[in-house]
């Protein structure tokens, strides 16, 4: 498919990602960038799960500001040592070396800081 793109004369970078399992959803979300066209391509049931992929990362850039507000809350409450970060790569920090990125990381440096952790995302649901 690729080949096929390149030699239309597109000149834009083209990724392929094959499949339709939860970790096609989890690459596909990591290489999506703000201004990515998505295309899809198959037969049988393909468009449902167009639709249902789309309908999933429309309710997930919903969520950003809340995940923002939520690290923006919580840093200067956090001491130095923790770290709270967005969109964390978790393939690093595996021992297979697989897995996408996390929501929200954080690597709380004392029990006081995983205390607040937990209670402000129980607070926040």
């Amino acid at each position: 498919m690729r080949d096929e793109i390149a030699r239309s004369g597109a000149r834009v970078p083209v990724t392929h990602l094959p499949g339709r399992d939860g970790i096609f959803v989890g690459r596909l979300r990591a290489a999506l960038r703000p201004g990515d066209c998505m295309a899809f391509v198959g037969a049988g049931d393909i468009d449902h799960l167009a639709h249902a992929l789309a309908d999933r990362l429309e309710e997930e850039d919903a969520r950003v500001p809340f995940w923002e507000q939520f690290v923006e809350a919580l840093q200067s409450r956090l001491s130095p040592e923790t770290r709270l970060t967005r969109e964390e790569p978790l393939a690093p920090k595996t021992t297979l070396r697989v897995g996408g990125s996390a929501r929200l990381y954080a690597e709380p440096a004392a029990v006081a800081d995983l205390q607040l952790l937990l209670r402000e995302a129980a607070a926040r649901g």
